[in-house]
């Protein structure tokens, strides 16, 4: 971002804090996307002989560009309106208001970074902190202590004892050596460490580990009388109090680029059940940014090992993942959200592949507005792989959404319910849970021409079906043989099988004499038997309403009335000319329609 555009924010006109040397406010960076948010520093007017070359807020800019360290306040921006200086950094607020909300773990996470912060100033950077209190410190959003008040950051070759003495009026007097002037060469941020922690501690419960042997290591070593024996700083943070196992976790994952793949395996592997030994309200508060951050996610062992239980919330108590839906919601969907924003294939993959774990964790309005452009940019990559996994996520935002949001509005009604109205009346839900089958029940009947001789009693309805067999669908879904002694209907909007044609059995039973007299009664007006096709009545329920095919009748069989004779030479004749007399049952193919997708181009084109 240009230095122009960072210099132009909304200023929010409440104040977060008033000192002596500044007001400080939160703002926001207009039209970024997403949203920048910072806090902004505003000089007041100061007095006195000490500030006359450089007011405090100068100062405090000067050094803030110069020496840049993670447990350091970050700088961003600083800008002269008149009379008047701003200065922005990351999103803060002071710890003087926040202290009652920190918890333990908090407390001991924020003093080891101040602490790694005054290590990194005066022993690498030989540079002299002497202000080390409670006002010098700023808390992030996230919980993570940072250290400030550089205004009174000085060299070490020009701390003297004049400076001293006319800084202290401006310094915090309660972390003041009393003998300071006169051991201006060391220990003063050892002293001053010391007042901090003891103040941070004697409010706490004694519940962290070590808390006590802290304090009491604060009170007999750090604030020695003698200056020379002050342990060093980076000896303070040896302490048993840093190095609990919450601590060396986090200060693990913040050191990972300095590990090597060896060590990175063992702590990965086993990080998951040391994390479970913790509150996850916790664990997740301090460790999801680290957790979720690009060298984490990257790497092979912890894909394996951890990311399955960070990405995914609990379902249930027995749950192996690390937290249940309301932390989840709370402090890891944020993060996801922001991590969609990266373009960067792997990190995207990851995110995909338990993207239907955590999709239900976020609004409506979120997956319309900030998710689903985030997923409809990957269908446009040439990566096959990346393009395959974002669409079936999108295929799973679908019951969520509606079709009309995710693919667009420009569709329409191609296809349709084939099932019976019983079964298409069932919970419309069940669609998405198993898949439906309509495959035509045609084929799945054999037909033979050998029958039995039937009793008498049937043989009328024998004889008919032995002639010609038609399978009609059933309203359960179950075959139906039709026969056509019955008066048949075959209606031109029903359903019959997409190839098959039906089935005229030919070889039929020999019909005796003895049986001749019951056929004549049956069939007395058989001349007037004809299979046609009528219109469904209105009362009667159609299946396949939007699925009509055309049938045509190429030819009709008509029974008419003879003579039967007494000899089977005759009968057989009159079954053998029926063994050309077929129904052929054609349906019209369907014209080639468009696919929804590629009427949608457009809808998932960029909006510019």
């Amino acid at each position: 971002m240009d230095q122009s555009d960072l210099n132009k924010f909304v200023i929010d006109n409440k104040t977060i804090e008033t000192t002596d040397y500044w007001s400080l406010h939160y703002a926001e960076v207009p039209k970024s996307d997403p949203p920048i948010l910072v806090s902004v520093f505003r000089s007041e007017p100061v007095s006195g002989q000490f500030w006359l070359n450089q007011s405090p807020l100068e100062r405090c800019i000067r050094n803030l560009k110069i020496y840049r360290h993670p447990s350091i306040l970050k700088y961003i921006s600083s800008w002269d309106d008149g009379c008047n200086k701003f200065l922005a950094t990351e999103q803060c607020k002071p710890l003087a208001i926040s202290i009652n909300q920190q918890g333990n773990v908090q407390i001991c996470l924020g003093l080891r970074n101040v602490l790694c912060g005054l290590i990194f100033l005066v022993e690498q950077a030989s540079m002299r902190h002497l202000n080390v209190c409670l006002s010098s410190i700023y808390v992030q959003q996230d919980g993570t202590w940072k250290l400030s008040g550089l205004e009174q950051l000085w060299s070490a070759k020009e701390v003297t004892e004049t400076l001293l003495e006319k800084s202290q009026p401006y310094r915090y007097k309660s972390s003041i050596d009393p003998n300071e002037i006169k051991n201006a060469s060391s220990g003063l941020e050892q002293y001053a460490f010391g007042v901090l922690c003891e103040e941070v501690l004697k409010n706490m419960e004694n519940t962290m580990p070590h808390s006590v042997e802290l304090q009491q290591y604060c009170a007999v070593h750090l604030k020695h009388k003698n200056p020379e024996m002050r342990p060093r700083l980076s000896a303070v943070l040896l302490h048993p109090f840093f190095n609990h196992e919450f601590v060396l976790i986090h200060s693990f994952l913040t050191e990972l680029p300095l590990k090597s793949q060896q060590e990175k395996q063992q702590f990965f592997t086993s990080l998951v059940d040391r994390l479970r030994e913790f509150d996850e309200e916790t664990v997740a508060i301090q460790l999801i940014d680290l957790l979720l951050s690009r060298l984490v996610l990257l790497d092979p062992t912890a894909r394996q090992h951890v990311t399955p239980f960070i990405l995914r919330p609990k379902s249930d108590e027995l749950s192996p993942e690390l937290f249940n839906g309301q932390t989840y919601k709370t402090h890891v969907t944020p993060k996801v959200m922001q991590i969609f924003a990266v373009r960067d294939t792997q990190i995207r993959l990851i995110l995909l592949e338990y993207f239907v774990d955590y999709m239900n964790f976020f609004t409506s309005d979120e997956l319309t507005d900030q998710l689903l452009p985030q997923l409809l940019v990957g269908i446009k990559d040439t990566n096959d792989i990346l393009v395959a996994a974002t669409l079936r996520c999108l295929a799973d935002l679908v019951p969520i959404l509606g079709s009309a949001v995710v693919v667009g509005r420009n569709r329409g009604k191609y296809f349709a319910d084939g099932r019976p109205q019983g079964v298409s009346q069932m919970n419309s839900s069940a669609h998405w849970i198993e898949h439906r089958s309509i495959t035509p029940v045609m084929n799945s009947v054999k037909y033979t021409s050998n029958s039995p001789l039937l009793d008498n009693a049937d043989l009328s309805e024998s004889y008919v079906s032995t002639t010609v067999n038609l399978i009609m669908p059933t309203r359960d879904g179950a075959e139906d043989i039709k026969s056509s002694s019955e008066a048949l209907e075959l209606e031109d909007d029903a359903w019959s099988d997409w190839e098959a044609e039906e089935t005229v059995t030919t070889n039929a039973a020999p019909i005796t004499p003895d049986t001749r007299h019951h056929i004549e009664n049956s069939f007395i007006d058989v001349k007037e038997l004809d299979i046609k096709t009528k219109r469904k009545n209105s009362e009667e329920i159609d299946f396949f309403k939007d699925m009509e095919p055309v049938i045509h009748r190429t030819n009709v069989l008509l029974i008419t009335e003879e003579k039967l004779d007494d000899t089977k030479t005759d009968e057989s004749n009159k079954l053998n000319n029926l063994e050309n007399s077929r129904f052929d049952i054609k349906i019209n193919e369907c014209d080639e329609l468009e696919t929804g997708w590629g009427d949608d181009g457009n809808d998932w084109a960029d909006d510019d």
